[in-house]
């Protein structure tokens, strides 16, 4: 059967979806004191307290709600944006496993095509840090809106961990003023 094709991403070129100055893709990050966060279903214990940020990154493509969410969530779609097989179902309480096993966590909200929640586990993160990944897919007119926030990342991890979800998706970085 012919393989099916990735949702098309907007790039800044399109005139009906420009977000800061002809850009769009938003990025920000926020520094937070996010204890909540840290805990996670996935992790064995209560982790020390760490300081932790978080990060932010909002996208549009050229597809549906339903599509989108079934191109991140599906086991055989997953592979297309992560260059990767990958383990994860639509399920609270579903194991997820990502980019080679590199990223670890667990579902723990599903409300398709909206959106879910699933902590989040890097393997150069502390021992036991579990962050929480929300994604939130808003269905227009002729695109969906994807906004990824990324509680619980260890400061110092900030860089490392939006270059990486901006590569895996495709975003443009936002440029530097």
């Amino acid at each position: 059967p012919p393989r099916p094709r990735p949702p098309r991403r907007l790039g800044p070129e399109h005139p009906r979806l420009v977000v800061d100055s002809g850009i769009c893709v938003r990025l920000d990050r926020h520094l937070v004191d996010d204890d909540a966060a840290v805990k996670s279903a996935t992790a064995p214990a209560k982790p020390a307290p760490q300081n932790t940020a978080t990060v932010r990154a909002t996208g549009e493509f050229q597809c549906s709600a339903d599509d989108l969410f079934d191109f991140l969530t599906n086991p055989q779609k997953i592979p297309m944006w992560s260059r990767n097989p990958a383990q994860m179902a639509p399920e609270v309480g579903a194991e997820v496993s990502l980019f080679g096993g590199n990223i670890r966590g667990k579902v723990e909200k599903v409300d398709r095509p909206k959106g879910f929640t699933m902590s989040w586990r890097a393997p150069t993160w502390p021992e036991d840090l579990y962050g929480q990944l929300e994604a939130q897919l808003n269905q227009g007119s002729n695109s969906t809106t994807l906004s990824l926030t990324l509680r619980g990342v260890p400061v110092g991890k900030e860089d490392e961990t939006e270059t990486n979800v901006m590569a895996a998706l495709s975003f443009d970085r936002k440029p530097s003023a």
